[in-house]
């Protein structure tokens, strides 16, 4: 559900689920564990900087990658990511670009090329 909806815990209740991270019982330690590595990545200034780990370092929400969208909020993509692949692979036939409509072919052909 956190996934989903970062901003269903506020500060106060994450930290409190947090502190079970040394709980007796191993599955709520586990599930403990598991919020706050999932928060440390999307949004790490709700945590105690006990709960943050060493890596994080936390910097200006202007700078941050990325950043919790607020409610109803959607971001935005320019262009299709991955094109620049295919350009280089089909560089002898006409030259891509943004407006033109891809195939599922091509899609196909971006995903593969990201993996390589």
């Amino acid at each position: 559900m956190c996934i989903r909806a970062p901003l269903m815990l506020d500060e106060f209740h994450l930290n409190y689920l947090a502190d079970f991270r040394k709980f007796r019982n191993k599955n709520v330690a586990q599930a403990a564990k598991s919020i706050v590595n999932l928060y440390r990545e999307l949004n790490p200034k709700l945590l105690k900087k006990d709960h943050r780990g060493r890596q994080i370092n936390i910097i200006d929400e202007d700078q941050m990658e990325n950043k919790i969208l607020a409610y109803g909020e959607v971001k935005l993509q320019k262009g299709i990511p991955g094109i620049d692949l295919l350009k280089k692979r089909k560089a002898n036939q006409l030259p891509l670009d943004a407006t033109e409509i891809l195939s599922n072919s091509d899609l196909k052909k971006i995903k593969y090329l990201k993996y390589q």
